[in-house]
């Protein structure tokens, strides 16, 4: 099964960056969209790249980013089992050179906590548990989605909480994201 996977970009964002998103993308079951987004303003380029395509699933990967072999393919396994479900994984943090640096926030989002410029968003249902990547949702969960009065910059929380009326989150147990953290993101100044 393929996932519709949207990639917002926008004037600044560092085309090295995003070629090797895009290269972690290749052989997993996905449609690719690359979507130009509003600067400032997340919410609206998450909704423009919702929009994109007709999988019953959709994700989004962050431009400078990048996706573990193989996690949209393990992803669609799960569908398959339960068709009904949003996914999420852990990720590992990278530096900018793609180096890891630190573990994931599922267990442990103790130095992410209470940082609004990162996309923190604890798991609907399931107290103590957060998520930030790798995330899957069934499109049909997301009718009705506004993010009009979102959080600008993480607009994530609202959008897993009006999936969550529909749709259970189930964490698949393996790392599916490397989360770069470097000057040009909002969370660079938590590795210094």
């Amino acid at each position: 099964m393929n996932i519709d996977v949207h990639i917002l970009t926008l004037p600044n964002s560092n085309r090295k960056y995003l070629a090797k998103a895009i290269a972690s993308l290749q052989h997993d079951p996905v449609n690719l969209y690359i979507v130009p987004g509003v600067a400032g303003d997340i919410g609206s380029g998450r909704m423009m790249g919702f929009c994109h395509g007709i999988a019953p699933y959709v994700s989004f990967v962050d431009e400078d980013d990048l996706v573990e072999l193989g996690a949209f393919s393990r992803i669609s396994d799960a569908i398959v089992e339960n068709p009904d479900c949003a996914f999420y994984t852990n990720e590992i943090l990278i530096d900018s050179d793609g180096n890891k640096i630190g573990d994931g926030f599922s267990k442990d989002p103790t130095p992410f906590k209470g940082n609004r410029g990162l996309h923190l968003a604890q798991v609907p249902g399931q107290p103590g548990k957060y998520m930030h990547h790798l995330v899957c949702y069934p499109r049909v969960s997301l009718a009705g989605l506004d993010l009009s009065n979102a959080e600008r910059f993480s607009p994530e929380t609202t959008i897993n909480n009006h999936v969550a009326k529909t749709a259970k989150f189930v964490e698949l147990p393996f790392v599916g994201y490397r989360w770069r953290i470097h000057s040009g993101n909002s969370s660079s100044h938590l590795w210094k």
